[in-house]
């Protein structure tokens, strides 16, 4: 029976029955919510009760913990395997097509300013209009890769923009584990004959420097979620054997997950890559702080309108208030980024307006971060901070303990690790013996001493041969002078994408 807007959940690693699973959901009317299965079980529990979604579709290893997780709820959940959708019976004629465009298609869920996370209500036809109509002209005979996790919005992208179009859709089990292994990255990519390929900046970065002929292959290479590395996007697109095309995207998971998209020609000269121009269903406005537009070279704040601006946030007017404003007459949505046009009408984005940073492609609430890290048994007060260290964003956090309290980074990281997902936690934590204030009595940010300046190292010089290679390799990938045998490469600032380098 037509479900529609209804909830459904999907609790899965990445498969071909997970992506059956998804179209499925959306032939019955209903809307899916994606479920990182890497999500600690207290943040998946957190977006069940909010979606009240009555069934959970998950992966066959997941069984058991998808039970578990139903017993919690204060709602009744029925739980499905993929095997079991598998096994049940069905006709074999197509469903019969469930009509309205503004149906509600995806809830993305992303960090959020109160301390929870929001759930990000996309519509159909916002979905349909980004598969068909992104700046990309995707045919039946490109193939695209599936390798965003599932709970990110690029999915929308991946997913859409090759089913919607008659494309092949190529799924990656792990993601972590293949762009760790170039080798077979590369070879995935010619067997399968990618044409079309979606990357975070970071994960660009990290592939291009290891192995600069991996995209020579495609069609189209699409780069974003954090500002580009110029240096590194220039030598791609003059180097003989490039992509056909290389696309800065840029745009927030409200706005369905491209808005302005910019082709970096091979003369490209600039020190910041542009972000381009809207494409089609988008509408681009820079603001002053009085919602007046400003004349392109002034910087000010992106307003983004159109046909794919998301219904709001799920269960919260206030916040949906706050970011979906009308101007007017329009909807638009207030990105909370700096901007300014240049002469060419091209965007250049400058930096946040507000306490959001984007890590690996994740737009971040750092208040989310304290708000978590203050209700930590221990913890007096903290500041998170996001930090540049070799052209890539870490999160920092500062820590003041409550009076006689010790601190043990480990015990700390292993207990955020419990509740954040793993690109919230912050890659270093410092202990404050106490937090610079200003004048007004308020946190003074910029007063924060430098990460790599307090960072315990262990004294225990490496034995081995061993030990040696090792920690000359994680000193080299963190850009310190030297590095303990019994250092925590993650407490160093280490993260899952420098690792792969390790």
């Amino acid at each position: 029976a037509p479900l529609a807007d209804t909830l459904i959940a999907l609790y899965s690693e990445k498969s071909l029955e997970m992506v059956v699973a998804l179209l499925a959901v959306l032939k019955t009317g209903a809307a899916y919510v994606p479920l990182s299965c890497n999500y600690p079980q207290a943040r998946i529990r957190h977006i069940l009760e909010e979606t009240r979604a009555p069934v959970l579709i998950a992966g066959e290893s997941l069984q058991s913990a998808a039970e578990a997780l139903a017993a919690m709820m204060p709602h009744a959940v029925s739980v499905l395997t993929l095997g079991d959708l598998n096994r049940l019976p069905h006709e074999r004629q197509n469903l019969p097509a469930v009509t309205g465009a503004d149906r509600l298609g995806a809830v993305i869920y992303t960090s959020g300013s109160t301390g929870i996370p929001k759930g990000v209500m996309l519509e159909q036809h916002a979905m349909c209009g980004l598969a068909t109509a992104s700046g990309i002209a995707v045919t039946p005979d490109d193939v695209l890769l599936f390798l965003s996790s599932p709970a990110f919005d690029a999915a929308t992208f991946e997913v859409w923009g090759a089913l919607l179009n008659g494309a092949k859709l190529v799924v990656v089990r792990d993601t972590e584990d293949i762009a760790g292994d170039v080798p077979q990255l590369e070879a995935l990519l010619r067997r399968q004959q990618v044409s079309i390929l979606w990357a975070t900046r970071s994960l660009f970065d990290h592939l291009y420097l290891s192995h600069p002929d991996l995209f020579a292959g495609l069609r189209c290479l699409l780069v974003g979620g954090e500002a580009l590395t110029a240096t590194l996007m220039q030598r791609l697109v003059r180097q003989a054997n490039r992509p056909q095309q290389v696309i800065n995207g840029y745009g927030p998971t409200e706005c369905t997950t491209f808005t302005t998209m910019y082709a970096i020609a091979a003369d490209e000269t600039r020190s910041s890559i542009p972000i381009g121009r809207a494409i089609p269903g988008r509408e681009l406005h820079v603001l002053d702080r009085w919602l007046q537009p400003l004349p392109p070279g002034l910087a000010g704040e992106l307003y983004i309108g159109g046909d794919a601006l998301a219904r709001g946030y799920l269960n919260q007017p206030q916040q949906t208030q706050e970011r979906f404003i009308t101007l007017n007459g329009r909807r638009l949505y207030k990105s909370g980024d700096r901007v300014r046009e240049l002469r060419d009408g091209n965007l250049e984005y400058l930096g946040r307006n507000d306490c959001q940073v984007k890590i690996r492609g994740f737009r971040i609430e750092l208040s989310e971060i304290e708000n978590t890290i203050n209700a930590l048994e221990g913890v007096e007060k903290c500041v998170v901070v996001d930090v540049v260290h070799r052209d890539s964003k870490r999160l920092a956090a500062y820590v003041l303990m409550a009076r006689g309290e010790p601190l043990d980074p480990a015990d700390l990281r292993a207990r955020l690790e419990r509740i954040l997902p793993d690109y919230m936690v912050p890659a270093i934590l410092v202990v404050m013996p106490e937090l610079p204030l200003n004048v007004n009595g308020k946190i003074d940010r910029q007063a924060l001493p430098k990460p790599q300046e307090t960072l315990a190292q262990s004294l225990r010089e490496p034995a081995t041969e061993q030990e040696r290679l090792i920690c000359r390799a994680m000193a080299q990938l963190l850009g310190m002078e030297r590095v303990g045998a019994d250092d925590d490469f993650f407490a160093l600032g280490g993260d899952s994408i420098s690792a792969m380098g390790l």
